[in-house]
């Protein structure tokens, strides 16, 4: 079981919704995969920093950074908030980094006391700036993101699901269910974790590679799965197994 360290704000949290339905959690369910939430609810990039600054990492496989948002809510400089994550970035190199794009907020956010209505459009610019400059610093570093932005305002705009937001910032079960699959796609593409059906060829492609060697054959069983389950009992395999038998 691999172990990755989540450090964030409320979205990475899983503010607004059960515990049972937060995206860490569903996605440790998954398998394969022990989340260590530490969203903190409220906290700003500068924050992350000086927690990440006192966490011993060793214990982790790899690790999940994800901020901004409340920086911008905030209107905090774009450059500090810039600065933080790049500091983080780099003080976790060594092991594989995964970077989260926090999602749009929507006009409903004003009536649950996020932000002002009249900064609701300020705030997403902010938000689509600061995804790019993710991307390209992503890019350059040659790192995995996580792109909640895109995931779910492509969902919202193609009208899947009736809500995908408790309140205009956080998402519910739905958005964090959302949330849990795209993570796990990256993790599953940046090959971190496999899925069912690569393990099983990677089983298959196993016992191919171990019967060629213990048979002594240039790979030509006939049936490889078979062949090497003899070989694993002490048997030599058949000639129904390996033709060089």
């Amino acid at each position: 079981m691999k172990r990755l360290l989540c450090l964030g704000d409320s979205l990475t949290f899983g503010y607004g919704v059960a515990a049972q339905d937060r995206w860490l959690t569903l996605l440790s369910r998954a398998g394969r995969v022990q989340c260590q939430n530490e969203g903190l609810c409220g906290d700003t990039t500068a924050g992350m920093l000086q927690r990440l600054k006192a966490m011993e990492l060793t214990a982790y496989d790899a690790f999940f950074l994800m901020g901004g948002s409340n920086d911008i809510l905030l209107d905090i400089r774009r450059e500090q908030t810039q600065a933080h994550m790049a500091d983080m970035i780099t003080r976790l190199q060594g092991k594989p980094v995964y970077v989260g794009i926090p999602p749009l907020t929507l006009p409903e956010s004003a009536a649950y006391g996020w932000q002002a209505a009249d900064a609701v459009t300020g705030h997403n610019d902010r938000l689509t700036a600061y995804r790019q400059w993710l991307l390209n610093e992503c890019k350059q570093q040659r790192l995995c993101v996580f792109d909640f932005y895109a995931a779910l305002w492509d969902a919202q705009k193609a009208n899947r699901t009736p809500s995908l937001y408790v309140d205009g910032v956080h998402p519910g079960p739905a958005g964090y269910a959302l949330m849990a699959q795209t993570a796990r796609t990256v993790l599953i593409r940046s090959h971190f974790l496999t899925d069912d059906k690569k393990t099983s060829l990677a089983t298959a492609a196993r016992e191919v590679f171990v019967t060629i060697v213990r048979c002594g054959c240039t790979g030509l069983c006939v049936r490889p799965g078979r062949a090497f389950r003899s070989l694993q009992a002490g048997r030599r395999p058949t000639r129904g197994e390996c033709r060089f038998a």
